[in-house]
């Protein structure tokens, strides 16, 4: 058995692992909760984060203190290695951390490194967790429902492109003409909430959908799982794969399946 992440159960309790949808109410801002417990005791502190437009907010505490707090957006495959005792983390959707807080991407583009005291909605965040360490799960959702209530948060632009999932942006793009969205209207909005154009945040959706298949459905070509996603071909989708993830498909899939098995 393994998680969404596609982590064995085995490999979850290494790392002291567990994880959260949020609810209902916040998925189209929020993708996910998780959390690490003593990371430096697990032999595979290492993770490879793939981009997909998204963000995440991470909390790291040293016993009950929190020492500092990151907020991460890369365009680029890199490494994750978790230095604490505990950590929390948010994944937002693609354009979710403007939508809660109204940050746009030119405050914190990359990775950005915090303290609590710095934000008062951090800071205010930071309290509950630390006060309420046992029910991280209902404290964040009860955060984040707190802050979309303030903010009277309604379903954007960037959130009405991500709700037509495997669409071509060029349909898509024509849909929201149709209700008066001008392209550099709907442009100018994406480089300020998520920070790319909105054909990028498309590839990497689609780069996404594609990790999870190979891992979860071993049992369809590499072809199939091309055309599924929306490819041209075998050739076209081993190109950006290859581009976007830093290596080709069918290493990606040898290695996760690897891993899964050998960790179950």
């Amino acid at each position: 058995m393994t998680t969404e992440l596609g982590l064995s159960a085995r490999q979850t309790d290494k790392l002291g692992f567990s994880c959260q949808r949020p609810t209902a109410a916040l998925l189209p801002w929020i993708e996910l909760y998780y959390a690490v417990n003593n990371p430096r005791e697990a032999d595979n502190s290492r993770h490879r984060l793939y981009p997909d437009g998204g963000a995440s907010l991470s909390i790291y505490f040293s016993g009950s203190d929190i020492t500092r707090v990151s907020l991460a957006q890369s365009q680029r495959v890199h490494h994750y290695v978790a230095v604490a005792d505990r950590v929390i983390s948010v994944r937002f959707v693609a354009g979710g951390l403007y939508g809660l807080f109204g940050l746009p991407t030119s405050e914190w583009s990359g990775e950005q490194f915090f303290y609590p005291d710095q934000h008062a909605w951090l800071a205010q965040l930071c309290a509950e967790l630390t006060h309420n360490s046992s029910t991280i799960w209902a404290v964040l959702d009860r955060f984040f429902m707190q802050q979309a209530r303030q903010r009277q948060l309604e379903f954007g632009l960037v959130q009405q492109w991500l709700a037509y999932g495997r669409e071509h942006p060029q349909f898509i793009r024509q849909q929201l003409q149709q209700h008066g969205i001008a392209r550099r209207t709907l442009e100018r909005v994406f480089q300020r909430e998520v920070g790319i154009a909105p054909g990028q945040l498309y590839k990497l959706q689609r780069i996404k959908r594609a990790r999870t298949m190979l891992w979860r459905r071993p049992e369809l070509s590499l072809t199939e799982i091309a055309l599924g996603c929306g490819f041209y071909d075998h050739a076209h989708f081993v190109r950006q794969f290859s581009a976007l993830s830093g290596q080709a498909p069918s290493d990606y899939r040898q290695r996760k399946l690897s891993q899964l098995y050998k960790e179950s």
